[in-house]
């Protein structure tokens, strides 16, 4: 239903680029960029959405930014979104043979493995190890003043 073209999505960059806030240290450009261009994609989106799809797109907004931070794993957004049914259903499947396919691993192209690959896959315990280790170590972080 909602389409942006590449062309609005680089102006809205370059004009992001223009009226953020200025800084010699290349750390602090970059992170006052990304602030600045999140918070400007985010306005500028809402103007166009209907009133009733606005809290979604900034809770999925907000979801992948925590999810690249390393501050949510992508399973604990899968849960939210289905109340954990995805991960019994992503169990069952991950014992389907070669016909079973996961929607989740055809973003990614059959068999890589990653982020988006399904709860129950084999070998995916190392995963969500690593998952949990880099969650938990963000959450003791302290938060960023701003």
């Amino acid at each position: 239903m909602y389409q942006y073209s590449l062309r609005w999505f680089v102006d809205l960059f370059v004009r992001a680029i223009a009226e953020s806030q200025q800084s010699d240290e290349l750390d602090v450009r970059l992170t006052l960029l990304n602030d600045h261009f999140t918070y400007f994609l985010y306005q500028n989106v809402c103007r166009s959405l209907f009133e009733k799809d606005k809290l979604l797109f900034a809770f999925l907004l907000a979801a992948k930014l925590l999810i690249d931070r390393r501050r949510m794993a992508p399973a604990e957004l899968r849960f939210l979104l289905t109340g954990g049914v995805a991960k019994a259903r992503g169990a069952a499947m991950g014992r389907m043979g070669r016909g079973g396919t996961r929607p989740m691993e055809l973003r990614r192209g059959r068999g890589e493995r990653g982020p988006w690959s399904c709860v129950g896959d084999e070998g995916n315990e190392a995963h969500e190890a690593a998952w949990e280790a880099s969650r938990n170590k963000a959450h003791r972080a302290d938060l960023p003043a701003h």
